[in-house]
Order: C-alpha cells, then structure tokens, then sequence
C-alpha cells in the first residue's frame, strides 16, 4: 500500500497540510477516538510531565467517544495540548509525515492500525503494552504499561534529544510495519474478527 509513502512529488500538498492543520512544529501525535478507554487522560498526564521542556505540541486527532465532554475540558485546560476532530483522507498520510512522535497508550485496542500506519510512516511510536498492541508493535516501537506516564515522558524527551537514537527507533519501526502489507493486515483483521465471531 503506497498510501503511506510520501514521495517528493507531494511536498506541494504536504505543505498545503501543515498549514491548513497548523502542524510546524513536529507535533506528538496520537490519532484515535477522543474517550476513557484510549487513555485519554494519560496522554494529558504525559503533556504535564513533559510541559515545557520540549516545543512541541501534543495533537490529538480524532472524533468524539464516551466521556469526551470531560475529557475536552481537560484538553482547553493546557496550552500545550490540541484536538482536531477530523482530518481528510487524503491528507493522513502527511500529519503522520509532520509528526515527530506517534503517542498510543490506549487500555484496550482491537488491532491498533494507527501505530502500525505511523510506523510505517518512520515515526517513532510510543505505545501501551496491552492487547494485541504488544504483538503488532512487537520491538518495532517502545511499550510502556499505559500508567506509566513518568516511562512515556521520559521517552519523548530521549527520542527529541537523541537523534541517534532517535534514528534507530525510526528504522525499526519502518521493518516492523514492513513485515504487514495491507493484504497481511486485512487477513489478520479477518482472523481476529472470525475468532470472536464463533
């Protein structure tokens, strides 16, 4: 699936999308339903550890789930935290390209496509060790218990301060996500759907 892969042909459209979006500088991403059991609250938490130690914002893209009302209060209460509720198709693939950090430390996930597609993307990806999360992200990326937000803010700062690292975490996460071509993913859907069906 070419979808993902940004070629140089489209940096006019991927500096259409950082403008329209406001997306320059490097925000850590998290894209995913705004509700309690993606952890909302622990990305927060993350942002107030973090604070001001780093420019970039935390963008959180997605659409309204339960508790959302809530959960948006706490979201205006920090200057560096913002929710867009909806991105167009077309333009996913380049906010997963202007990111620096993808950020998923949901509770409970199905699949979890989003890191697997920011991964793929050469975006270094923090996420929760639960579910199926730890078998999709395998060493691709970095797995934390979801509450250990202390482990996740620690991280951000390592990556933005270490391109080396930075780099080699970026480089796994482009092999693991290589190994899940679309047809392997849908496959792997299918299965995981057909074993809770029966």
């Amino acid at each position: 699936d070419d979808k993902f892969n940004v070629h140089v042909e489209d940096e006019q459209h991927f500096r259409r999308v950082k403008k329209k979006y406001d997306l320059n500088n490097k925000p850590i991403l998290y894209m995913g339903a705004i509700e309690n059991r993606k952890n909302i609250i622990g990305i927060l938490k993350i942002a107030d550890i973090v604070g001001n130690k780093i420019d970039n914002e935390f963008l959180l893209i997605g659409k309204k789930g339960y508790g959302f009302e809530n959960l948006y209060e706490q979201i205006k209460m920090r200057d560096n935290v913002r929710h867009i509720e909806y991105v167009d198709e077309e333009d996913i693939q380049y906010v997963y390209k202007a990111a620096s950090i993808f950020l998923f430390p949901s509770f409970y996930e199905g699949f979890g496509l989003p890191p697997l597609e920011a991964m793929k993307s050469g975006i270094p990806t923090l996420a929760s060790n639960t579910s199926s999360l730890k078998e999709v992200i395998g060493n691709g990326g970095i797995l934390f218990e979801p509450t250990e937000y202390e482990a996740f803010a620690n991280e951000i700062l390592k990556l933005l301060n270490n391109s080396e690292y930075y780099r080699e975490i970026q480089q796994r996460g482009i092999a693991v996500a290589e190994k899940y071509n679309l047809e392997n993913t849908t496959k792997k859907m299918v299965d995981i759907f057909n074993d809770f069906a029966y």
